[in-house]
This record gives structure tokens, sequence and C-alpha cells, in this order.
């Protein structure tokens, strides 16, 4: 245990280190407690800032320095560790507003603990920090950004200025900068979403398009919300058709589960119905079986799941999710057993093929499923063919082949529940 200061020049200080754990590693998956307590400290500290901020200006610098300190006894491959970090420059920002520190002193010494950042923790924390300051000192944290900017080529400089200007609301400014530094097509959605909350929807509208032209390009920056935008801002300007219109070549481009909602979507209701009836068939010609299963289950269109299913090849419906699988081998089980028997053997035979021995008392489920299935469709031949293809290519499985043995059987290998109740019994 590490040694404790006798008389701490604040009671806080005792809460903090307490709550650090000084000389203890903090394991992934351990984490949750650790945050859970450190945030308890924080909130107590926050009170301060209204209270007494000049205290809580100490204390936050302290609990940062503490939080480096420690960063070497943690794993924060999850991040939670360097996410409270930086909750704690946000309180430091709120408590020397609330000292009526000056705005410009704020603004370059945050700066300097992002320079000297070692493990992270300032990582990112722009877009947060920007909405902590007020008015003015946003003000002096762009001054003090825009001068970096403007000394280095450093680029992610320029991308802490994006986030002072989308907290600003200021669209021209963003403008301005992207077109100096490079525009994507992230920076096209910003500004439009920037226009579009000041109303000027046909300017919007027009960074959108703009956008989508740069991401088909070059396929970079972070621009998803794009297309969807795009029909926002038709459909606000009274132009649903070509919303309709949109959203169907996207559609046609990528028959899937969440592109269809998007259609129906933008779909006037009269039309739904013959709109399903051409997206089915556009989905039939899907070579991506996975989405065409997700999207016709979602549909309940399940006579065409079947029809799929029945055509696709062994090895095709192996290469599938058991996510995928095993829900439709669940629903086909009773009515269309054969289909069933396919889908648990394909689940079955890709954890035998993958050698996942860790996962082999599913594999065994599966194929108690597979001999149900085959018996209830009269199949005993597809069953003996598989028996003897397992036996004879993973006759070496000596973890796996004792239980398929008492599978073929008729037994099913004891459940979790069944075991507890021997264990006791013994």
């Amino acid at each position: 245990m590490p040694r404790r200061r006798s008389n701490p020049a604040d009671p806080f200080e005792d809460e903090i280190e307490t709550a650090l754990r000084p000389g203890q590693f903090i394991g992934s998956g351990y984490e949750d407690d650790f945050i859970a307590e450190l945030e308890a400290v924080k909130r107590r500290i926050d009170v301060l800032i209204r209270a007494d901020p000049e205290r809580a200006i100490r204390l936050y610098e302290l609990f940062l320095a503490a939080s480096y300190q420690k960063a070497d006894e943690v794993d924060d491959s999850d991040g939670m560790f360097g996410d409270f970090a930086g909750t704690l420059f946000c309180g430091w920002v709120r408590a020397r507003q609330s000292a009526k520190k000056d705005n410009d002193e704020t603004a370059e010494l945050l700066l300097r603990r992002m320079d000297d950042d070692e493990y992270g923790f300032a990582y990112s924390i722009e877009t947060t920090i920007a909405d902590v300051f007020d008015k003015a000192g946003l003000a002096a944290f762009e001054r003090a950004v825009l001068r970096r900017v403007e000394e280095t080529d450093d680029r992610c400089w320029a991308g802490i200025l994006r986030a002072i200007y989308v907290s600003q609301h200021a669209p021209v400014k963003y403008i301005e900068l992207a077109e100096r530094t490079g525009l994507s097509s992230a920076d096209c959605q910003s500004i439009a979403k920037l226009l579009q909350s000041k109303r000027k929807l046909e300017a919007s509208l027009s960074w959108v398009e703009r956008g989508i032209a740069i991401w088909k390009t070059d396929r970079g920056g972070s621009s998803h919300e794009l297309p969807e935008l795009k029909r926002i801002l038709l459909t606000r300007l009274g132009r649903g058709d070509e919303a309709e219109v949109d959203a169907w070549s996207e559609y046609r481009a990528d028959p899937n589960r969440f592109s269809y909602e998007t259609v129906m979507q933008y779909t006037p209701k009269g039309e739904r119905s013959r709109r399903h009836d051409e997206a089915m068939e556009i989905a039939a010609q899907s070579s991506d079986l996975r989405s065409v299963i997700e999207l016709w289950m979602s549909v309940r269109e399940i006579d065409r799941v079947i029809d799929r299913l029945r055509a696709s090849s062994d090895t095709q419906l192996q290469s599938l999710s058991h996510h995928v699988t095993e829900p439709v081998a669940k629903r086909l089980a009773r009515k269309h057993p054969d289909i069933a028997a396919r889908l648990y053997r394909a689940m079955g035979m890709r954890i035998l093929s993958a050698k996942k021995s860790a996962y082999y008392y599913a594999a065994l489920d599966h194929f108690a499923n597979v001999r149900l299935c085959y018996m209830r469709a009269s199949m005993q031949r597809e069953w003996d063919l598989l028996v003897e293809l397992i036996r004879r290519d993973h006759h070496r499985k000596s973890s796996f082949m004792p239980a398929f043995e008492r599978v073929i059987r008729g037994q099913r290998e004891p459940g979790f529940l069944d075991r507890a109740r021997e264990r006791w019994g013994r």
C-alpha cells in the first residue's frame, strides 16, 4: 500500500489518491468500478465550480497530473480512462471561467497541455471543449488555435479549428478554412449541417451534393450521413419525388434491409405495394446472400428465402455467420425441416472446419438439430452421409468425437442445469 500523507492540503486530495489506487494495476475488464469511483470524486469537485472555483481549479489540475501519473498502471485498451481524463480538462475550463481567469491564458495553457499529452488524454477533446467554453472563451481559444494553424503545417490544429467553427455555428469561417487547408467530403457534411441549422436549405443541399461527388471520387472522410441528409433536404424543399428516386437508386445499387427501409420511407403510401414487389425482384438478382436473407426475413418473404436457400450450395451456406442462419433455421425447423437441417449442418461444419474447439459444444448442438430435422424430413440417408463425412475428416478431434458419437445415438449433451444438479447430487 502507498504511504499516505498525514496532513493533506485539501481533504479532496485524499479522495483523489484513494480513487486512483496508486500501485495497483487496473487490468482490462476491471475498469468499470475504477472509473465509477473516479467519476464520483469528480462530481463532488464539480460542485465547487460555482462555490469555490479557485479550489476547483487546483483540484482539477492535481487530478489531471495524478491521472497521467497513473496511466502506466491502467490497461486502457477500451479508452475509458482516457475519456475520463478528458472530462477533467472540461471541468478545469469551466472552473477557470467561473473564476474569471484570463481567457487567452486559459486557451494557451490548454493548448500547451494538448501539446504535452504523452498518453493521449486530450486526443479529440476539441469537440467537447469547444462546447464548454463561453462565447468569449471560445473566441480566445479560436485565436490561439488560429495562430498555431498559421505557424505550423500540422493539420491537427486545423481540425481543432473546424470543431470550434462548428460550435460557433460559423459556416463562413468553416468554408474559408476548409478551402484553404483542403476540402473533404466530411467538411461538406459539416458545412451542410451548419447551413441547415440556419435554414439555408438550398445552400445546404449544394454542399451535400458537393460532398457526395468528392466521396465518390476518393471514398475518403466520414461522410456516411450525406445521402440521407440529401433526401431530408429534398423533402423539406418540396422535392419529395426526387428524394424517392434517390432512395430507389441507392437500393438498386445495394439491396439490403436498411436501403429497403429507406425506400419505403420515401415512397408514397399508395405506391408501396408496387415498390415492394419491385424491390423483392431486384434483391433476387443480388449475389450477396447474407443481405438478401436478412432483407427477406425482415419483410416475411419466407417463400423467397426457402427458394434461395434450396438453390445455394453447402459452401455458400457455410460462409454465412450463425447470426444470419440460426434465426432462419429455428423459423423453418418444423415446416421445412430439410432446409433447417442444411442450415444447422452449415453452422456445425463451419465450427469444425475452423478448428474452434472452444465452440465444439455449439457444433454438437447444431448437429443434434441436424439429426432431428433430417428425421422429421425422412432423410436418413443424408444424415448417414454426414456422419460418415465427419468420422472420416474429423476423427482426430478427440475433444469432439466422443460427444458426437453420443449425438449419433440420439443422446443430447447434458445442459448446464443438468450438470449442476448432477454436481449437487455428488
